[in-house]
């Protein structure tokens, strides 16, 4: 019996030694964790930011850019040109409201 009690305490020892020497793994654990959990999840993320994100921001960017430049031919700096208009968009706006009503039958 004491011979394998011996040999139970030089096995486990031995095996306290690998892991302590191979710092508990520790190393290798963290590695693994990274490569197989960290790095898909970062890559998915970032393919995320880089079309989805990045693409609705640039396209607001160009849209509100094309809206510039349009709304900028209307623009002269003539202020009857701008009560014109205005005029113009208040009688639009009360034909469709007269013309709605009218079809509604309110």
């Amino acid at each position: 019996d004491l011979k394998c009690t011996v040999c139970k305490t030089c096995r486990l020892k031995k095996y306290a030694y690998n892991l302590s020497y191979n710092k508990w793994y520790f190393d290798e654990i963290y590695d693994g964790f990274i490569n197989m959990f960290i790095l898909p999840i970062a890559s998915l993320t970032s393919a995320f930011d880089k079309y989805i994100v990045d693409g609705f921001v640039n396209f607001t960017a160009v849209m509100a850019k094309l809206k510039g430049k349009f709304l900028s031919l209307f623009q002269d700096g003539n202020v009857q040109t701008y009560a014109m208009f205005m005029f113009g968009g208040i009688v639009f706006i009360s034909f469709m409201l007269i013309t709605l009503n009218f079809v509604m039958g309110y």
